[in-house]
């Protein structure tokens, strides 16, 4: 019993979501492109997007859980088309009750990369403070009187003296 009513609300779940669907097509699909089916654009393999030169290291994985239990059944939705009917389908799978594994979404951590080139000098920077005074110190004492130098050499003859005072 529960597994049709989970069944029949799936039903009325997924009808009102294609409902939706085609009329947002309606609405946005210019008259002179032809219609698709919305999921091919969904549900279609995209290419993976580079990852900026300087970032060498890849997106984290997203993990890839199962469904979780049906929810509350909605409102009626508008009816829809009449549709062809369908094949008989295949027995499912046995059920499974799996974890799905705790998701770290961290930043992603790259490595560093080279310095950059060296930059313009800069302008000069403003004068410093001027500096503590010295330490001023008492003059010290007078030092020994040095050896007694050579004898120098003979000077000049000098220029001739006065006459003497008569003699007496």
């Amino acid at each position: 019993m529960r597994v049709n009513d989970g069944v029949q609300v799936f039903r009325v779940n997924t009808d009102s979501a294609w409902t939706q669907l085609m009329e947002v097509q309606l609405a946005v699909t210019p008259p002179s492109q032809p219609l698709e089916n919305p999921f091919t654009s969904i549900f279609a393999r995209q290419k993976k997007q580079a990852l900026p030169p300087w970032c060498q290291c890849g997106p984290p994985e997203v993990p890839t859980c199962l469904p979780g239990p049906p929810g509350l059944p909605g409102s009626p939705g508008q009816p829809g088309q009449p549709g062809n009917p369908g094949s008989n389908g295949q027995p499912g799978q046995p059920g499974q009750s799996a974890t799905c594994p705790e998701q770290h979404v961290a930043c992603i951590s790259c490595p560093a990369g080279s310095p950059g080139p060296r930059g313009p000098d800069g302008q000069p920077g403003n004068p410093g403070v001027p500096g503590n005074p010295g330490i001023t110190y008492e003059p010290g004492p007078r030092g020994p009187s040095g050896p007694r130098g050579d004898v120098g050499p003979p000077g000049s003859p000098g220029q001739p003296g006065e006459p003497g005072s008569p003699g007496q």
